[in-house]
């Protein structure tokens, strides 16, 4: 079975459940779910993907809720507590993986207690949960701050020291950072456990074969390393909206080739 995976985010303006449909009838058999509502993570989308017959791979913490998880209020903190606490319990109903975040900012003096600490308790509140079902922290990389290079990823990830977090990569913005993906990859210390995969040429996340990056050479590169995650792809909504299905396709059939 290959383990190709195409994120909802793509198609974020429509029923979450019609965005799995046409990913699954594309050939897919995985899924990286962006939840979009709180529906998403519900009951109800558990039976759905059920019936579509889908698996949700990984989930995407909700850049809508973004607000949540990064969050120095108390009040907030709280309800960012009951979110991971659903977020884990749909995640091991639904056998997800792995769940993505993204680095924190880098905070200075007074700031490191006033906003890096409690941001960074809701963070470890969400993988002690996930933790307890078997999903994976996926930290993916950043165009700027610690996450904009591979050494600095690997020094970020190591210094929170969280059993179940692992480095994972996002290809464009590895670009978008000014690094090289194949580079990256090749200097991080460890294979990364999970992928985000998208082109690059000026435009960025633009559907997978239509940019600049050597697939051929970047999955070569994978391989040797024993990459045994989710080939997932992540592009833009935009590069969507005329005839999806045919995109889609079009991913389906250039992703399986290559792997």
């Amino acid at each position: 079975m290959k383990k190709t995976a195409f994120s909802t985010g793509a198609f974020y303006t429509l029923e979450t459940a019609d965005a799995l449909t046409k990913i699954r009838k594309a050939g897919f058999e995985h899924a990286e779910l962006m939840p979009q509502c709180q529906e998403d993570l519900s009951p109800v989308m558990l039976r759905k993907t059920e019936q579509i017959g889908i698996h949700i791979s990984s989930i995407h913490y909700p850049l809508v809720y973004f607000g949540i998880l990064y969050n120095a209020n108390p009040g907030m903190f709280r309800e960012s507590k009951a979110f991971s606490d659903n977020l884990a319990s749909f995640a091991k109903a639904a056998g997800t993986e792995f769940v993505v975040i993204h680095p924190e900012e880098e905070y200075k003096d007074r700031f490191v207690q006033i906003l890096g600490k409690p941001i960074n308790d809701n963070i470890r509140y969400l993988c002690d949960a996930l933790s307890r079902v078997g999903v994976t922290v996926a930290m993916e990389n950043y165009p700027s701050g610690v996450g904009q290079h591979p050494d600095t990823l690997d020094a970020y990830v190591k210094a929170l020291a969280i059993p179940n977090m692992k480095v994972m990569v996002d290809t464009t913005e590895v670009i978008e950072g000014g690094e090289d993906p194949y580079e990256f990859i090749r200097d991080l210390e460890n294979v990364p456990c999970h992928l985000h995969l998208s082109d690059y040429d000026e435009k960025k996340h633009i559907p997978i074969g239509t940019g600049r990056v050597d697939w051929k050479k970047l999955f070569a590169l994978l391989k040797q390393r024993n990459f045994s995650g989710y080939w997932t792809l992540e592009p833009s909504y935009k590069y969507y909206l005329d005839d999806p299905d045919g995109q889609l396709r079009k991913d389906y059939e250039y992703i399986t080739a290559l792997i």
